[in-house]
């Protein structure tokens, strides 16, 4: 068993933090495509826009994931947001909203930039990704159950937050797991 010097330790751990932070785009920010004055409208279109990221993201779990869990909840991921935008879309035809049709840029670039990882080190960069996007989703949809204008947008929100804080917190839950284990192995050889 062998002890890593504590200043290479520092250094990696800051490696790592800096990874996660040199996002300076705002993943919420609504498209210009989106002419649209209506909140209700645009918490559509910001739960289509997370709903195609979770999809994207799960699907590269499944592939590029060195953890099993990791590559299951990637599963989950696909399975409930494709099942989320299913109901999504409903509502808009409904409501005559206009939904993307593809992932915006900004989820595109935070797509390609995971798919560059693989094991270990993708299972550290999902989770923590599924972490904080989980922990806005639970925000957006709170509000909107709270003051979306129209009735069946907020029951939609509703509807769908318990899913989203249940992800939230597997999430959470994984991520813990996943950065132990990493940062055990760091540790000791």
């Amino acid at each position: 068993m062998r002890i890593v010097h504590a200043s290479a330790l520092t250094a990696a751990v800051a490696v790592l933090a800096a990874l996660g932070c040199g996002k300076t785009e705002n993943p919420w920010q609504v498209s210009e495509k989106l002419d649209s004055a209506n909140p209700d409208e645009t918490f559509v279109w910001k739960a289509a826009q997370a709903n195609f990221a979770e999809i994207e993201a799960g699907r590269l779990a499944e592939a590029s994931a060195g953890d099993a869990e990791v590559r299951r909840f990637g599963t989950r991921m696909v399975e409930d947001h494709r099942r989320a935008q299913d109901d999504l879309a409903d509502l808009a035809r409904q409501k005559g909203f206009r939904l993307p049709t593809r992932p915006d840029e900004f989820h595109q670039k935070d797509a390609a930039k995971l798919a560059e990882f693989s094991g270990a080190r993708f299972d550290r960069e999902f989770m923590s990704r599924m972490v904080s996007d989980h922990q806005k989703a639970v925000s957006l949809f709170e509000e909107t159950a709270k003051d979306g204008k129209d009735a069946d947008v907020r029951d939609f929100a509703r509807k769908m937050t318990p899913t989203l804080r249940d992800h939230q917190w597997m999430a959470a839950t994984l991520k813990g797991r996943i950065h132990s284990a990493y940062h055990y192995s760091c540790i000791v050889d």
